[in-house]
């Protein structure tokens, strides 16, 4: 690690000396002294003494202190110090490649290892602000962005997709090189912020496995923002090593029919007291298996998930072989060719795995007619699409809600394979959405100014409960989504009431935050006033996480970016590899975890999901009026006769489907908190395109 002691540290020290008490400050004539040295300091003194201030001192300070740092003239200035950084320093590096990394340090990078070519494909990337000076920590440079410009919008998202990169398209961090597999996430010093790159969780889930084929599948497709989260070549590579193992355990075991449960993403190996482990990365990569506690059951909700994900996946690849030539289309069709035989034996087998059929022995007695939320496998080499019984239930919980569980009761109604039942299964399928029906509910929500917004009831009303609008055109039928508009407006305006410096969703907690069933992953971080089930409401005890934003970027990119933005900004939320878990409310602690569910379903809002991809296959394959016909009926025998528009538009409406902006009056609790930022992490200071402060955004809150 090279440490340079540039002029933007004496321009720190001084912009803090200028607001701090006399009491506490470096006298002002030392700070200008700094600074008329040329800024040419290199010595150990110099840097800790600089250093020890700005740990002192809090970064209110320094915030309050934004629009001097962003003078362009200081940006001249100190150009010529951050482009001669890897020059003047290399030399420390032994030839490797020597990175500006921060405002005051450079990275030394051996050439070839996984960190540089992700740098690399990285800066390959349509440019931001900050991307192409190799840093992650853009957040608080975008405090005034003009959120309604789409030229901003899109300059953020390439920052954020060059950051997140260092998680979804990093081995050993999101997936496993060797196999292809996602793993369930990694782990970062949380005092460093230096990312684990060689102890992967080992494990995944098929929702996991949706999320990055999803994303694969976008960069296949010339549509959307025109970014992409994967080079062709990646997506390409990554889909054929994921094909092969899905492939390989189906054949292995029959009895899952295509679906995944659980997995170790490097296989697994016994251990010496007779258990079974998943393998690590210094373990020689093995087939596919079930984790221990998956070994002959497997999940319907994660499932659903992942049907849609591989039929988004084949068509994509059967669209884009069209558009080829020569060895290049013969590699994309026989892949594409692979992947809709996926997606056929998974409608083969989704009855027979899932479906409670009424008086059939694979019931058990338990909730006839329903779609179990576990199947359980008696002979894991029995075919699943011939052996229905071989699919049993153990308790009473089904699939009928109206959240992100829907994706599969919507699968197994359009392309399940239901003939084994009278008229195509017609009486079974209208039975499972009439009892989904019954579980779908209209509330209001009441906000601080006695305004009433109906919205639908949450379970905790957490934003993960949206997850069906990243995978299907559901924000297609007015009537849905006037209710989705309703239903984020609510969740950001209860912030907003509450001055919560973000928004709520199930995540891993920091180690000060308690879930209500005291675990370290809190499923009931939601909205009280529009959930069924209690929901964290002490300050102490709750915890805000930047992927709860993802339902709002679906319907208003510039309110869901600025909240997305607003929560990256609490002290310690980036890393190299982008987003953090979870921050609590006071800003002092977070949850260094970096998972899929977390991180990567925002980055699929900001590709605009594949609702759009989605709309245009359903199309092609007679089933797009049906799930347009299926959803409005489901939510029109709930809300048809409730009045959910306003009489006059809100005071936060800039448009009509507008969502409200976080004011910056919104902050941690404790506003005292020191270093925002990790310093692996830092990004020099430098002007956001669009930036403004009118009275449109009456500076910079609305």
């Amino acid at each position: 690690m090279c440490l340079a002691f540039s002029c933007q540290i004496a321009r720190l020290v001084q912009a803090i000396t200028e607001v701090e008490s006399e009491e506490n400050s470096l006298p002002a004539a030392a700070a200008e002294a700094l600074i008329e040295d040329d800024c040419e300091r290199d010595g150990a003194s110099d840097s800790k003494r600089a250093l020890d201030l700005l740990q002192r001192r809090g970064m209110k300070a320094l915030r309050s202190q934004s629009t001097d740092l962003n003078d362009t003239a200081a940006q001249e200035q100190c150009t010529g110090e951050f482009s001669q950084c890897g020059k003047d320093h290399a030399s420390c590096c032994e030839g490797a490649t020597c990175v500006m990394q921060s405002m005051w340090y450079s990275q030394c990078i051996p050439a070839g290892t996984a960190a540089e070519q992700n740098r690399t494909a990285a800066t390959s990337f349509p440019k931001g602000v900050f991307n192409k000076k190799g840093c992650c920590a853009f957040a608080d440079s975008y405090m005034c962005a003009d959120w309604d410009r789409r030229e901003v919008q899109l300059a953020y998202i390439s920052d954020a997709l060059a950051a997140e990169r260092g998680f979804f398209a990093t081995a050993g961090v999101s997936y496993d090189a060797d196999t292809g597999l996602s793993e369930d996430g990694s782990t970062f010093d949380a005092y460093s912020g230096a990312v684990d790159t060689k102890h992967g969780l080992g494990f995944s889930a098929p929702s996991k496995e949706m999320i990055q084929i999803s994303l694969l599948a976008l960069s296949l497709s010339s549509e959307g923002t025109g970014l992409v989260a994967y080079t062709r070549e990646e997506a390409l590579t990554l889909l054929e090593k994921k094909v092969d193992a899905f492939e390989e355990f189906d054949a292995t075991f029959p009895a899952f029919g295509g679906y995944l449960p659980w997995f170790c993403s490097r296989g697994s190996k016994p251990t010496s007291d007779g258990k079974t482990v998943c393998r690590t990365l210094n373990d020689p990569p093995g087939p596919l298996r079930q984790t221990p506690d998956w070994i002959s059951s497997l999940p319907s909700l994660d499932n659903g998930q992942l049907a849609w994900a591989a039929y988004s996946a084949a068509n994509a690849l059967s669209d884009l072989a069209k558009q080829e030539q020569g060895e290049q289309q013969a590699r994309i069709e026989k892949l594409g060719k692979r992947w809709s035989q996926r997606v056929d034996r998974m409608k083969s087998t989704a009855v027979p795995l899932f479906f409670n059929a009424p008086n059939g022995s694979n019931s058990s007695g338990w909730m006839p007619g329903t779609v179990r939320i576990i199947a359980h496998l008696r002979n894991l080499s029995q075919d699943a699409a011939n052996n229905p019984n071989n699919s049993y239930t153990v308790d009473d919980m089904v699939l009928n809600g109206p959240f992100e569980d829907e994706l599969m009761i919507v699968w197994m109604t359009l392309f399940a394979d239901w003939s084994a039942f009278p008229n195509d299964g017609a009486a079974q399928k209208d039975q499972l959405w009439a009892d989904k029906a019954a579980n779908l509910f209209a509330v209001n929500y009441t906000t601080k100014k006695g305004e009433n917004i109906t919205v639908q009831r949450g379970f905790w009303a957490s934003a993960h409960e949206q997850w069906k609008l990243l995978v299907l055109p559901y924000l297609d039928i007015p009537l849905v989504k006037t209710i989705f508009v309703n239903t984020e407006r609510a969740r950001l305006l209860n912030s907003i009431d509450h001055n919560f410096p973000g928004l709520f969703a199930s995540s891993h907690a920091p180690s000060n935050a308690h879930c209500l069933d005291d675990s370290d992953y809190c499923s009931d971080e939601g909205v009280s006033g529009m959930s069924q089930i209690g929901v964290q409401w002490t300050i102490d005890k709750m915890s805000v996480t930047p992927y709860a934003a993802f339902p709002s970027i679906l319907i208003d990119p510039g309110a869901g970016l600025a909240w997305y933005n607003l929560m990256l900004r609490l002290p310690h939320m980036q890393t190299t590899a982008g987003s953090v878990e979870s921050s609590d409310l006071r800003g002092t602690e977070i949850a260094n975890f970096l998972t899929w569910d977390a991180k990567a379903t925002t980055v699929l809002a900001m590709l605009g999901g594949t609702g759009p991809q989605m709309k245009k296959y359903l199309e092609r394959d007679g089933h797009l009026q049906e799930f347009y016909k299926l959803i409005g009926t489901f939510y029109d025998s709930v809300f048809d006769d409730k009045k959910i528009t306003f009489d006059k538009p809100l005071a936060f409406m800039r448009h009509k489907d507008s969502l409200p902006l976080p004011p910056l009056s919104i902050g941690p609790v404790n506003a005292s908190y020191v270093f925002s930022d990790f310093a692996t992490c830092e990004c020099p200071s430098a002007p956001v395109p669009q930036v403004v402060s009118n009275n449109v955004r009456q500076g910079c809150g609305y």
